[in-house]
């Protein structure tokens, strides 16, 4: 497998400085969707990665990054990508102030022995995706969706206790695990080495990743399948 201690953690540190210096305009909505997600992804990636990680985090985790690749796909695979850029943008924005208020709100109850989950209760109104569809619904309107939803299901298996959960940790172990967050990753990457926004300088370094990751997983794929059907 591609060696990410010694290939993309160095040109990681690289892009953190990138960032540092991109001052994008508030108009440029594709930039800034782009600089979101990438950091979104890079972040969940990177925790999923942390062996003291249990299989259950994992699965949140991965989960989540599959919902960055299916904001991903909205945005930059739509015929109208700055008009989706934008609402995407002022949706982050929203939440934003919204859980840094309701943060607040939480420490200092807490802090009072007053801890409750009230303070996000707030929250539920803006449980809506940005662009009106629910996540199951932006998963399977990816290509092949059909087929990336049974992964979006099957990490939502180990996010919840249930007995389909017990039954996919009785007969799964961690490698499962590592094989499905690779595939992942693998798709995410996909979806952004096609944009413009990727300095040209990094685009080796992406492709090379992602090619190691698909002759990975198609030798040791050993993922339940999903077929296309409706």
């Amino acid at each position: 497998m591609y060696n990410l201690d010694d290939h993309l953690k160095p040109w990681l540190e690289d892009f953190q400085k990138f960032e540092t210096d991109f001052k994008p305009k508030a108009t440029d909505y594709e930039d800034i969707a782009f600089k979101i997600l990438y950091e979104a992804a890079v972040e969940l990636y990177s925790s999923i990665l942390q062996s003291g990680a249990t299989r259950t985090v994992k699965a949140i985790l991965t989960r989540s990054l599959i919902e960055c690749y299916a904001d991903i796909f909205s945005i930059f695979k739509n015929n109208n990508p700055t008009k989706q850029a934008k609402k995407y943008v002022k949706y982050a924005e929203k939440l934003n102030r919204l859980f840094n208020y309701q943060a607040k709100e939480y420490v200092s109850a807490r802090d009072k022995g007053q801890v409750t989950t009230r303070g996000f209760e707030l929250a539920r109104k803006y449980q809506a995706c940005w662009n009106g569809m629910d996540v199951t619904t932006r998963v399977n309107s990816i290509d092949n969706g059909r087929h990336i939803i049974g992964y979006y299901e099957f990490f939502s298996l180990f996010a919840h206790v249930n007995p389909s959960r017990r039954l996919y940790l009785k007969y799964f172990d961690e490698p499962v695990i590592a094989r499905y967050h690779s595939y992942i990753m693998l798709i995410a990457l996909q979806a952004l080495v096609s944009r413009d926004s990727v300095p040209d300088k990094y685009l080796n370094s992406f492709l090379e990743i992602a090619n190691d990751y698909s002759a990975d997983y198609l030798r040791t794929d050993t993922a339940p399948k999903y077929p296309d059907t409706p």
